[in-house]
């Protein structure tokens, strides 16, 4: 088993319609170049809604219109190479909630962690281009 090198708590949105989810391209960190959930950390003062908010926005150009059940998991990560060449262990906490947005995401959004925003067939996703995240929430909503 790897060291840990790294520790992350982040809020994410699980959006799905027409058998499709909603997901961003991971521009930096241990899952560059993966589908990811859009999320991410709290800036100061704000609550996980908030928090979700903005993050949707930032990263897909989505309006979030409501959000539900939520859920918090917790994963272990260590298929990645830390930027000084050390093996990388990501223990990554998770607040994973069920949302609706309005509007199309925006395939060529660029902001600090998404490199574009796109519907993904369920079926096309795997362990090896989409996040741990992203998978627990597909297999949870069958």
């Amino acid at each position: 088993m790897r060291e840990i090198t790294r520790t992350h708590k982040g809020i994410y949105g699980y959006i799905e319609k027409n058998n499709k989810v909603l997901l961003i391209r991971k521009k930096r960190g241990p899952y560059t170049g993966m589908y990811d959930l859009p999320g991410g950390s709290p800036e100061e003062g704000e609550t996980e809604l908030e928090t979700l908010r903005r993050e949707i926005m930032e990263e897909t150009g989505c309006k979030l219109v409501d959000c539900t059940s939520r859920k918090e998991e917790i994963v272990r990560f260590e298929d990645f190479t830390e930027d000084d060449g050390r093996p990388g262990c990501l223990i990554h906490t998770g607040i994973l909630f069920d949302c609706q947005v309005q509007g199309e995401p925006n395939i060529n959004i660029s902001d600090l962690d998404s490199n574009g925003a796109l519907w993904i067939l369920k079926q096309d996703l795997t362990s090896c281009n989409a996040t741990p995240f992203v998978i627990i929430s597909v297999k949870a909503h069958g």
